[in-house]
């Protein structure tokens, strides 16, 4: 009888996309941090990493996928390093504002920790020139929404098949991610203008 997972249906889509999504060539994925490592990172920040983050971080550290990459703790591309990044914007430290990608065009897109949104942990767009210390908006309602968002994102338009709804189609993104709407104080991607 085969083995049943228990792993979420959203982890089992991000781990499938990240073989499926194009890197650098000749770059391999980075494996994932130990236990040590997210304690020392939240040792020297006095960020609790919340569990999701740790799953995602254990599973692939800082990979150079997507438009931007997927931050990391002191990955081999510096670039991608979340501590850099709080140097840059210390406000996002201040605010438990974990980064965890860019968009390829300066902007970022962050892990509210401090739960000032309502409860959970939703990642939201940063666009750092007019406001790095307000979100543009947040673009899901959760890190693996987030990721299985960006991820396939990034396969449609390498194969050249469509662009997806996400992040400013209410209908399509709200059916996938209904706990989006959940959050307050936050726009919504459709409201932005």
């Amino acid at each position: 009888m085969p083995k049943t997972s228990t792993e979420p249906i959203e982890v089992k889509a991000v781990r499938d996309l990240l073989h499926k999504v194009p890197g650098p060539p000749g770059e391999a994925l980075p494996g994932g941090v130990s236990d040590a490592d997210l304690r020392a990172f939240s040792e020297r920040t006095g960020i609790e990493i919340p569990a999701p983050l740790s799953t995602w971080l254990k599973l692939s550290n800082g990979p150079c996928v997507g438009p931007g990459g997927l931050f990391g703790i002191r990955p081999a591309r510096a670039d991608l390093d979340i501590e850099r990044c709080f140097e840059r914007y210390p406000q996002w430290k201040e605010r438990a504002w974990i980064p965890v990608a860019g968009d390829g065009c300066g902007n970022s897109y962050v892990l509210a920790t401090a739960q000032e949104f309502g409860p959970g942990w939703p990642v939201l767009f940063i666009e750092t020139l007019p406001s790095p210390q307000e979100p543009a908006c947040i673009v899901a309602s959760d890190l693996w929404r987030f990721l299985v968002f960006l991820l396939e994102r990034e396969f449609f338009r390498e194969k050249g098949i469509r662009d997806t709804p996400w992040p400013f189609d209410r209908t399509e993104v709200t059916r996938r991610d209904p706990e989006i709407e959940s959050y307050k104080d936050v726009p919504m991607p459709w409201e932005s203008d």
